[in-house]
């Protein structure tokens, strides 16, 4: 309730002109939350399409989200929860866990063999933590905390299923830092898939959008950003020219966009590597925070067969895993599980695989025939007989210029766990950053970039640091710019 009072606060006495580049969750919750105030809202978006990191393909001739899956906890507190009937948009319960897995030799677990697994293998994280190493890494913890468990093919199969939660092999993770970490994936509530994908989301946002007055521009790639400093004083906010420059995707041609303020919501891949240049530099508070935080990579693969060659075995369970032979650090991301399309789209007939750690970021280097040999590898260690694929795609979110990565890993080596908190921060009344990464509880989810979004227009309608609003707040000059060229991604892929 109090996040609905906020914006009724957040009046102004005129309309601002508003430009959002970026149609991903973050963007729109910035463009939402400022159209709803009344004010003229831009689009500006990077690639050829809407949604960032929340990417549905129907290239296999049925969605399959490429980026993010699930709606992670769809209870009331998840902003994202009233679009599902709002839209009327078609949704399927069901959680990511791994009730389907075969062992190293071929063998089924049954219930007994799971329940086992999932207690060695989560009891630290449900146990607190309070009986880990927190000196060294995660994946160091790990394997001192239960030496007899961690060091089999099945717990590194089990810290598969870290690397994915983190975006990242363990050895890259602070155990300090993973003991005191409050960032949650889940808003509380059921795990939702899509069955028209996740852009029924951010399509049906644009659309509303569009229909309320807003305007899409595609193909724009801001590369510069000039903002003012200081913040609202005696009610007043600083008159500001900010200057935005974009440079027409895959083209030459530039556009320069004049404006009273900027929300940055780029994805935090996008500002460690130096893709818009700001002007004067962001405060040290800022960009040290960017420079301390880690972005991992989680990529997918599709694979499209004649025949469902999988289910006589695992009957109608979601989640397929197979334990691989001789696993390490370096191998046991080469999908370790595989999403059973069949569940949920029947008669679809595809397997969707997650890479993970290090095989995640190595496959990028590969060509697309050789991640296909790998995928099919995994398969017929379990399948020796499975046919060759129909069809196949996969991801590179890792080297994709609007992304550079996945989602982020909150608690990694060189965190304070102050980050999210500084980033949420505005920089200026004319400059604040938006994103999952700036989400101080739910980084690496949707509902997090969304509702970061909603905090960052909050912040520029305020003209404050905190966002706190007031009904006398009032603007002089021509509008705000909200810069959100933003592939926002992340909920746990």
């Amino acid at each position: 309730m109090e996040i609905l009072l906020v914006a009724s606060l957040l009046c102004t006495a005129s309309a601002l002109n508003v430009i959002v580049v970026g149609a991903g969750a973050g963007g729109l919750g910035a463009a939402k939350r400022l159209q709803d105030n009344g004010h003229s809202v831009t689009l500006l978006e990077g690639r050829d399409r809407i949604g960032g990191r929340t990417w549905t393909s129907k290239a296999t001739g049925f969605a399959v989200d490429l980026g993010a899956s699930w709606i992670h906890g769809a209870g009331p507190t998840n902003p994202l929860t009233p679009f599902v009937t709002e839209f009327g948009i078609a949704t399927r319960e069901s959680a990511d866990e791994q009730r389907c897995r075969y062992d190293k030799d071929g063998y089924k677990y049954n219930s007994q063999n799971l329940a086992s697994f999932d207690s060695s293998c989560w009891g630290p994280e449900s146990g607190g933590y309070g009986s880990l190493d927190t000196t060294g890494t995660m994946e160091a913890a790990l394997r001192s905390y239960d030496a007899a468990f961690f060091n089999t093919v099945e717990g590194e199969m089990c810290l598969a299923g870290w690397d994915f939660n983190q975006a990242s092999t363990l050895d890259l993770v602070s155990a300090a830092n993973e003991a005191i970490n409050q960032v949650t994936n889940s808003a509380g509530g059921p795990e939702l898939l899509f069955i028209d994908g996740y852009n029924t989301i951010t399509g049906n946002l644009t659309a509303q959008f569009e229909a309320a007055g807003g305007t899409v521009v595609m193909n724009a790639t801001v590369t510069e950003v000039s903002y003012c400093t200081g913040f609202k004083q005696g009610g007043v906010v600083p008159a500001c020219a900010a200057k935005v420059s974009a440079v027409e995707t895959g083209g030459t041609a530039v556009s320069e966009y004049s404006a009273d303020a900027v929300i940055v919501a780029v994805p935090l891949g996008v500002l460690q590597a130096d893709k818009v240049k700001f002007t004067p530099p962001l405060p040290a508070s800022h960009a040290d925070a960017i420079g301390r935080m880690q972005f991992g990579v989680v990529n997918k693969a599709v694979a499209v067969f004649d025949t469902d060659f999988w289910s006589s075995g695992c009957g109608n369970e979601l989640m397929l895993a197979i334990n691989q032979q001789n696993a390490n650090i370096d191998s046991r991301g080469m999908f370790p599980y595989f999403m059973n399309t069949n569940k949920h789209w029947t008669g679809t007939n595809a397997l969707l695989g997650f890479a993970v750690g290090r095989y995640a970021i190595a496959s990028e280097q590969k060509t697309d025939a050789q991640v296909e040999a790998d995928f099919m590898s995994r398969i017929r260690q379990q399948f020796p007989n499975a046919p060759n694929p129909t069809y196949f795609m996969r991801t590179k979110w890792g080297s994709d210029p609007f992304a550079h990565g996945s989602y982020t890993t909150p608690a990694g080596l060189n965190a304070r766990m102050d980050e999210m908190r500084i980033l949420s921060g505005a920089v200026s009344a004319s400059l604040t950053l938006a994103g999952e990464h700036t989400h101080p509880s739910w980084a690496a989810t949707v509902h997090g970039a969304y509702q970061s979004g909603l905090r960052a227009a909050d912040d520029i309608m305020s003209g404050t640091a905190t966002g706190s609003g007031d009904a006398s707040y009032c603007i002089s000059s021509a509008g705000v710019f909200v810069l959100a060229v933003l592939y926002r991604l992340s909920e746990c892929f």
